[in-house]
């Protein structure tokens, strides 16, 4: 069994790593995962990236135009609200433009409302400027709460992930803005600074299919982490990895100037072996007792 696992996981890094050869970023952002027609969808079938699936930085967002169905400015988007339970972008924030008569408050929409049209410098959503200007605002991101999130995503007739575990709705309760996010340190259990979080790499619905982290001895190559290796307690300043000893020395890495375009079913093998999670999947709120812990890169 020990040799089947160890062989899987180098055919698995082999494959993985083949499609981080191309250096150009993908055009279309944000668009459901495609479903198999003809045969029954498994239950875990939604945690795996379609074959070859587009991937974009989360940051790609922030400063473009967001339009309406028919192409009209509605503002621009200056911040994503991260659900790190479930890890996936629940929320586009943006400034809306003067014409909307809105004032200080910031426009919220979900995700799913993106048009496959969606390009760096503009993102074009599938619902109308009148449904943009008639959904629930909010003047100050520090009192967004989860019900919040419930009421933007009912305007919109969209429907929101169930959380891992049950928070209280009236409390932010995991949601963090992207800004907050990226440049968070990190360290293994004995708090030894292994690099930083530089950003994410999204799925065509929104999830987080792994993070970029730096490390300190390279900070221009990033390493590709699935979220659901990181420990990061409610309220923490520091984010945790809790990762298999030596397996950052031996992972290859990508530039922080160019991002891989796209993953396929082969990382989501690579992940299961090396780290022992899903692709996809939220952060570890509690430590795990034991195991070998990193030194830092």
């Amino acid at each position: 069994m020990r040799r089947n696992l160890l062989l899987m996981g180098a055919v698995a890094l082999s494959a993985a790593w083949s499609s981080f050869a191309s250096a150009d970023e993908p055009k279309p952002v944000l668009k459901p995962a495609p479903v198999a027609k003809g045969r029954a969808q498994p239950e875990n079938e939604q945690l795996k990236p379609a074959d070859a699936a587009p991937i974009r930085k989360a940051s790609a967002f922030v400063g473009s135009e967001l339009q309406a169905s028919d192409g009209k400015p509605l503002g621009k988007i200056e911040d994503l609200i991260v659900d790190l339970d479930n890890g996936a972008v629940v929320l586009l924030v943006a400034r809306p433009d003067a014409g909307l008569d809105l004032g200080t408050e910031r426009m919220l929409v979900p995700p799913g409302c993106c048009s496959d049209a969606t390009q760096d410098e503009a993102t074009k959503l599938r619902v109308t400027r009148d449904q943009v200007h008639k959904a629930p605002r909010i003047a100050d991101l520090k009192q967004l709460t989860r019900d919040d999130v419930a009421k933007v995503y009912a305007h919109f007739d969209q429907m929101p992930a169930e959380p891992k575990t049950i928070p209280d709705p009236h409390t932010l309760a995991g949601l963090t803005p992207l800004s907050t996010l990226r440049g968070m340190a990190v360290e293994n259990a004995k708090g030894v600074r292994l690099g930083t979080i530089r950003d994410f790499a999204l799925v065509g619905d929104g999830r987080i299919a792994y993070v970029g982290m730096s490390s300190e001895a390279n900070p221009k190559q990033l390493y590709p982490v699935p979220l659901s290796a990181f420990v990061v307690p409610e309220g923490a300043k520091t984010w945790m990895v809790e990762l298999p000893k030596g397996i950052l020395e031996n992972t290859p890495t990508f530039s922080e100037a160019v991002w891989p375009k796209t993953i396929d079913r082969a990382w989501s093998e690579y992940v299961n072996v090396r780290y022992g999670n899903s692709v996809f999947g939220g952060v570890n709120r509690e430590t795990k007792a034991g195991g070998d812990q990193p030194k830092a890169p």
